[in-house]
């Protein structure tokens, strides 16, 4: 399907880029980290299935994103509990000694 706004303000025009077809990449607060898109240099008509493709590969990237924040927080999580519990061994080796 020809987009006109697409066309006229899309600089991948100017590479002979005629067909897109994408879709966002968000962070899991919302927030747009990328788009995942194929660009051709001759019109298509992209099937259901083919889109249907793109967005699950969307999904899973989305999910990686999720699980790398998850890991830093959990990183950052095991770092403060080891500072905590070494603070605890000195305070309670001090009234053994």
């Amino acid at each position: 399907m020809k987009n006109k706004i697409w066309e006229k303000n899309n600089s991948a025009i100017d590479d002979n880029m005629i067909s897109y077809i994408g879709f966002p990449i968000n962070w899991p607060d919302g927030e747009v980290f990328c788009t995942i898109c194929v660009l051709d240099n001759k019109e298509n008509y992209h099937s259901n299935d083919f889109s249907n493709l793109l967005h699950k590969i969307k999904k899973h990237l989305e999910t990686d994103l999720q699980l790398l924040l998850l890991n830093a927080d959990l990183t950052d999580k095991n770092v403060q509990l080891e500072q905590l519990n070494n603070t605890k061994s000195r305070f309670l080796s001090s009234f053994f000694l």
